[in-house]
């Protein structure tokens, strides 16, 4: 036997070995009839791929297949840009057992003594546990060139979270949740000019996993990182849309989608009532010139008795009693009481000799006082349509309004309703607007261009914020705050949530939800393709719902053929 070579003066020996498994003490809790990590061959899972930073979504698979060797299954995930990992398990009494993990990323020596270590505990140990496993030795080659074979170290750290209550679609499964940190070390030998040693390298992964009762893995947040390259890829989230266990389909989805058919000119949200109120135009056979309530939980649609000609722009007013309708078809706004849509009074808007009737293109409630509201005009006819914007107080339309052609042709009241704040969708200049509230009707008092673009469909207003598009401003001096990265006909929603429409074309529609803090995208949520969601506007309702307008033939037109309303715990 040839003798060991010496260790050159000043390097470092690897630490002694060591093989540990800490688990917790105390009585495990076992729910091994549930099936809560069903690994039979044939079982197959779809799984839907997202990144926090916003990146696209893409499908993920993952097999149960033969393992490489007797008492063994492999786990093959399936990703479209990664590639197929194999992974193989072997069940014990203890639970499953990865079998040798760092096959392929480690040495022979530090793979060997890694080993197979116990990656779920099954039975469950005490909620809030924590189990440590430990693989320390040496790395079994000579990474830096001294003659010493390098230092290793791998730790295993799992904490069982406990059992919580998950939503898949319609149902709820109770699943177990396990924080999983795995983390490996090389302590490099040889050291610097210096006399200290190099900084060992470190590379963590953190897998923080949802499994759910005869289902298996329901979510996966996963994160990894080393010591040299920072994190390797941004975080993502594996979400089950689908599987088959045990020869058993699961249909699996925690988007909600419900079609409805209302032909419409606009659509808000009554929040003191929960329900949508839907201006349905004169053509509509049996039903027109009526408001439609649709119900966002049943989809159920209900109609009044004709309330005047066209119905279309409408708004809430601030104390949720009323609302206001713009009558294209009499170049009226009507006040109707809630929730029975009897009429409070009727203010007919301005007309000129050559233009003719005015009508309302948008209309927005004073958030401080419902008798009053401002009225968007619109020439018809025209290009452009813009006829100012005016003020109505008791349903009395007040003297001073701002200018005809370039203007606002989108409006909301600021936060204390002492202004107004505009948008011109439709010439180049894409102005935002400050107008002033004053006791005779309104003055303009700023303007910027904001370049949102053409066919914005709504601006909205969160406290200080204003959302056009996809891009966020600052009340009052109108500078530009951030925006969403992508996506279409942005709103507020709440909680702190920001939604978007993604249907860029020739791929399948899709819902974002961004940060309301950060405006980061957080989700991507797919829709049916046939929902007919080309030029759809977003218009958010209860917690976790929103409803888009489809069936529209042109962004610029604003009458609909329907309403998609979309539900799922994932908006809030």
């Amino acid at each position: 036997m040839a003798p060991t070579p010496p260790i050159p003066a000043g390097s470092r020996q690897p630490p002694a070995t060591v093989r540990s498994d800490d688990n917790p003490t105390g009585a495990r809790v076992d729910r091994r009839a549930d099936n809560y990590f069903p690994m039979a061959v044939g079982d197959r899972w779809t799984y839907e791929r997202t990144a926090g930073a916003g990146s696209s979504t893409r499908t993920v698979t993952v097999r149960i297949v033969g393992g490489s060797s007797a008492g063994t299954v492999g786990w093959l995930e399936t990703d479209p840009v990664d590639g197929e990992d194999a992974v193989d398990y072997r069940r014990t009494a203890e639970g499953l057992e990865v079998v040798r993990p760092f096959t392929g990323g480690l040495s022979s020596a530090a793979a060997q003594l890694v080993g197979d270590p116990l990656e779920y505990a099954d039975p469950f140990y005490a909620v809030g546990s924590v189990r440590r496993v430990l693989r320390q030795g040496s790395y079994g080659q000579d990474a830096d060139g001294d003659g010493v074979h390098e230092g290793f170290s791998f730790e295993l750290t799992q904490t069982f979270v406990g059992f919580e209550d998950y939503r898949l679609g319609a149902r709820t499964v109770q699943a177990a949740r396990l924080r999983t940190v795995y983390r490996v070390v090389v302590l490099y030998s040889k050291p610097l000019a210096s006399g200290a040693y190099p900084p060992d390298y470190v590379f963590t992964g953190t897998d923080e996993t949802w499994w759910g009762p005869g289902i298996g893995l329901l979510r996966s947040d996963r994160r990894f990182e080393d010591s040299t390259r920072g994190t390797i890829e941004p975080a993502y989230t594996l979400r089950l849309v689908q599987g088959t266990v045990d020869g058993q389909a699961i249909e699996i989805s925690d988007v909600v989608t419900r079609r409805v058919e209302v032909q419409h000119n606009a659509l808000v949200f009554d929040a003191r009532r929960g329900l949508y109120y839907a201006s349905v135009p004169g053509s509509a056979v049996a039903t027109g010139n009526r408001m439609a309530t649709i119900d966002p939980a049943t989809g159920t649609v209900t109609h009044s008795l004709p309330v005047g000609s066209e119905p279309n722009a409408m708004a809430i007013a601030a104390d949720g009693a009323s609302i206001y309708v713009g009558l294209d078809g009499s170049g009226e706004v009507v006040r109707l009481a809630l929730p029975g849509f009897a009429e409070m009074g009727r203010v007919r808007l301005p007309s000129s000799s050559f233009y003719g009737q005015f009508t309302a293109e948008t209309l927005a409630a004073s958030p401080t006082d419902a008798d009053v509201f401002a009225v968007a005009l619109a020439r018809t006819s025209v290009s452009p349509k813009h006829g100012g914007v005016a003020l109505v107080r008791a349903m009395q339309l007040q003297p001073r309004q701002t200018q005809e052609h370039t203007g606002s042709n989108l409006i909301v009241f600021g936060p204390d309703g002492q202004a107004v704040y505009g948008y011109n969708n439709e010439s180049t200049e894409f102005g935002l607007r400050r107008i002033e509230v004053l006791a005779d009707g309104l003055a303009e008092r700023q303007v910027i261009n904001f370049g949102g673009g053409f066919y914005q469909r709504s601006l909205d207003r969160v406290g200080t914020r204003l959302l056009v598009g996809n891009r966020v401003a600052r009340t009052p001096g109108l500078e530009l705050d951030g925006q969403v990265s992508a996506g279409t006909g942005c709103r507020f929603a709440e909680p702190g949530r920001i939604l978007c429409l993604d249907n860029a074309f020739g791929s399948a529609p899709r819902l974002l939800v961004a940060d309301l803090a950060s405006y980061v995208l957080l989700d991507t949520l797919s829709l049916p393709t046939s929902a007919g969601v080309d030029f759809g506007t977003l218009v958010p309702g209860p917690a976790g719902t929103v409803a888009i307008r489809t069936g529209t033939s042109h962004p610029a037109y604003t009458w609909a053929t329907g309403v998609l309303l979309v539900s799922s715990p994932r908006l809030q």
